[in-house]
């Protein structure tokens, strides 16, 4: 219990120090650039959080609910998923010019080239933090998570006051998954689960099918909201309505934001020890 709690602690410290860096990127955004580009800024990042979503799989909760043979499930996870990053960077790169033909504006090109390398980039950060929260090692993924949003917020910032307009936000957003996918490797240089593996895809498909649906059905709603009013009102009526809803929502971001990550890492480590987990998830609600 003392692990968890630190865990609680640290996580919840960290999440509230990354939402205080995302307001303040938030604020100064709205400052820098025009609610229309603001708009652009809102279907690409949608269209990047559902192939995300896409390309992690589970693969998080997968690698952290398995018992034994950890090693060869890791490296059978990250393969699929940098496959099906590949397949996804592709479509976006194809639908590049599409997108930017639907709406009018020419940027979407841009930023969607920009995303599908960040999607690729980003695949690199899953199956090292999996094995960090395994270890209930948040210490060390807090100041990954933190050192990555401060890089984003930063390059997107400083992109912004150059005129970069909307691709400022594709661009911090790479950076941001890079800087996630390398730096977790200088708490854990586990460099073998980077090794291709098809040994349990099967059960990696399976798990992950069965965890990503509902993942993928709340992004999907939230991409389809922004697409309709950004295609039947405007993008700047989009961007205004996008910033007013964020500003709302940070009360409810911040309710118990450091139980939630926890909270599969604790339960599985329980299960895995061979301890009943019903007391655990009872005290917990």
């Amino acid at each position: 219990m003392t692990a968890v709690k630190r865990a609680l602690i640290v996580t919840s410290l960290q999440r509230y120090i990354v939402l205080a860096i995302n307001f303040t990127s938030l604020a100064v955004l709205s400052r820098l650039l025009t609610p229309a580009e603001i708009g652009v800024s809102i279907i690409g990042i949608g269209l990047v959080t559902i192939c995300q979503t896409l390309r992690d799989f589970g693969l998080v909760a997968y690698v952290i609910n398995q018992i034994d043979g950890i090693e060869a499930k890791a490296r059978s996870a990250f393969t699929v998923s940098i496959a099906i990053a590949l397949a996804l960077a592709a479509a976006l790169a194809a639908l590049s010019a599409p997108i930017a033909e639907f709406y009018g504006d020419k940027a979407f090109k841009a930023y969607m080239l920009v995303a599908a390398v960040q999607l690729i980039a980003g695949t690199f950060y899953g199956p090292i933090a999996a094995l960090l929260q395994r270890d209930m090692n948040f210490s060390s993924l807090a100041v990954v998570e933190i050192a990555a949003t401060a890089c984003g917020a930063l390059v997107t910032i400083a992109l912004a006051m150059s005129g970069t307009g909307a691709l400022s936000v594709a661009w911090g957003g790479l950076v941001q998954s890079a800087v996630a996918g390398l730096l977790p490797l200088c708490f854990l240089p586990a460099f073998w689960v980077f090794r291709p593996s098809l040994a349990h895809w099967r059960d990696v498909v399976s798990f992950g099918a069965f965890t990503s649906l509902g993942f993928v059905l709340s992004r999907a709603y939230d991409l389809i909201t922004a697409s309709l009013y950004g295609r039947l009102l405007s993008l700047t009526a989009l961007g205004l309505y996008n910033r007013s809803m964020m500003v709302c929502d940070l009360p409810m971001k911040g309710l118990l934001s450091g139980v939630v990550p926890i909270a599969l890492p604790a339960l599985a480590a329980e299960k895995r020890e061979g301890r009943c987990i019903k007391s655990g998830l009872l005290n917990g609600f």
